[in-house]
């Protein structure tokens, strides 16, 4: 029996060493796959996206195409292509195509932890810290410039990561780029059992050596409330005073579910007699554009839409994505036409409007919306719909995603490596937009993303 119960621990701590050895990247892959799997992502792109060269010209591409080849001399594992991948389409500024961040082949649990949260920009400071991850600096002042890490300015390290974000702006990158800090300082660069973090605050300088952690420290340092708490329901309602509400979205994820949150919440603001609602769309990164439709239906007693137009290209695997979701299911009128259709050819669709459904508990009080650089995809839709209708002040930052963009993604994945990408496959003209408005939603009232709520209260009293 011991006998027995020995060889099944070693048979499973080899199939676990074989295991980790595949996730960590020991997998390496010869130049001529690599190649292969880089051209058939721009070929990819390139059958799929409407115009992919829309801002980046393709001949500008095609150079960094042979650029990346050129690194490609010698094997590498599943990491290190997806750095030159990934910073391959980053260059086309669009936040719908990008490679999906390869975390199941990292080793986090060896990672040097960075104690802070921070902002990174696009000018100076560069990285700023808004927040503490650790006890042990907590003495730390939130708004302390980082100078550098390990010696790496921090204007390097903010404009490595933006090469490698996705994006229409590069506001909008470096800030989505701060949420995966950890991922990366220890990925990016050479390998350290320590991070020496330069800061300066009031014009003084300081270090601090942040050395690696036990699963047990990193429990014990480890702060478990922040100062600035997230919900962690993506809706929210929250009743601030008397009259005045706020209804937080941090995405536009599921449908079913808002519309059960929005029927509630709008019942509840219509029993407590409610004049003013503050609808925050702060750091949503959209979803699903029925939610900003649904929502627009509280708030608005006439016909509307969310876009003018949308241009869709037709193609192989945007069929098959069409297929994949309707297995089992018999197939529209307007499904089999698109099937039919050759690939390659653009249809341009000219939007009509929504009637207004009949609902007992719709807003007619004062609404203010907030956004900011990270109000991306369907969110910045609702908000250019809201501001095209005039239904209130949209206060903040300019959005990150545009009036004009790119989406509805189609899901593919690489022959060789097997790396999964998304690519747009639609272009979107929102509602007010004209040609060449490649730009996010201005706000009416701009503020700080962190004094926008603020400056909404101000205005109610």
């Amino acid at each position: 029996m011991v006998q027995i119960l020995y060889m099944k621990i070693q048979t499973l701590l080899i199939a676990f060493l074989l295991l980790t050895n595949y996730i960590f990247g020991q997998n390496k892959f010869s130049p001529k796959e690599l190649t292969q799997d880089l051209d058939s992502l721009v070929k990819n792109i390139e059958d799929i996206h409407p115009n992919p060269y829309y801002k980046y010209t393709k001949n500008k591409f095609y150079k960094d195409i042979e650029t990346a080849k050129s690194q490609l001399r010698k094997s590498m594992d599943y990491l290190d292509f997806y750095f030159i991948a990934q910073r391959l389409v980053a260059k086309l500024e669009d936040g719908h195509i990008d490679i999906e961040m390869p975390f199941d082949h990292t080793d986090a649990n060896n990672y040097v932890l960075f104690p802070f949260e921070v902002n990174l920009s696009t000018s100076s400071p560069f990285m700023v810290i808004v927040n503490h991850k650790s006890i042990k600096y907590s003495d730390i002042l939130a708004g302390s410039e980082i100078t550098s890490v390990n010696g790496i300015p921090s204007e390097k390290i903010a404009s490595d990561i933006i090469s490698l974000v996705t994006g229409e702006t590069k506001e909008f990158r470096a800030k989505y780029g701060a949420k995966h800090l950890d991922f990366y300082i220890n990925e990016l660069y050479p390998k350290q059992k320590s991070l020496k973090i330069s800061y300066k605050i009031n014009r003084q300088h300081k270090t601090i050596k942040v050395i690696q952690e036990t699963k047990t420290q990193k429990n014990v340092s480890a702060i478990p409330h922040l100062p600035i708490v997230k919900p962690n329901r993506p809706f929210q309602l929250k009743i601030l005073k008397k009259g005045t509400a706020l209804i937080s979205l941090r995405d536009f994820e599921d449908m079913e579910k808002f519309q059960f949150f929005a029927d509630s919440a709008f019942a509840e603001l219509n029993a407590l007699k409610t004049k003013n609602l503050i609808i925050d769309l702060r750091d949503n990164l959209g979803g699903d554009s029925d939610v900003g439709d649904y929502l627009l239906q509280y708030l608005l007693n006439h016909p509307f839409s969310q876009y003018s137009q949308v241009l869709e290209k037709n193609s192989r695997l945007l069929k098959n994505r069409l297929i994949r979701h309707n297995l089992g299911k018999v197939l529209s009128a307007q499904d089999s036409l698109l099937l039919s259709k050759k690939n390659g050819t653009l249809d341009t669709i000219i939007n009509g409007t929504d009637t207004p459904l009949d609902l007992s508990n719709r807003f007619f009080g004062k609404v203010s919306l907030l956004i900011n650089s990270q109000t991306f995809s369907s969110a910045a839709d609702f908000a250019q719909a809201f501001a095209y209708y005039h239904r209130g002040e949209v206060i903040g930052e300019e959005s990150g995603g545009q009036i004009m963009s790119f989406g509805d993604i189609v899901p593919a994945t690489l022959t060789v490596t097997g790396m999964p990408f998304v690519v747009s496959s639609k272009l979107y003209m929102n509602i007010g937009a004209k040609a060449g408005d490649w730009h996010g939603v201005i706000p009416s009232l701009t503020a700080k993303s962190e004094d926008a709520l603020k400056k909404a209260l101000f205005l109610l009293n």
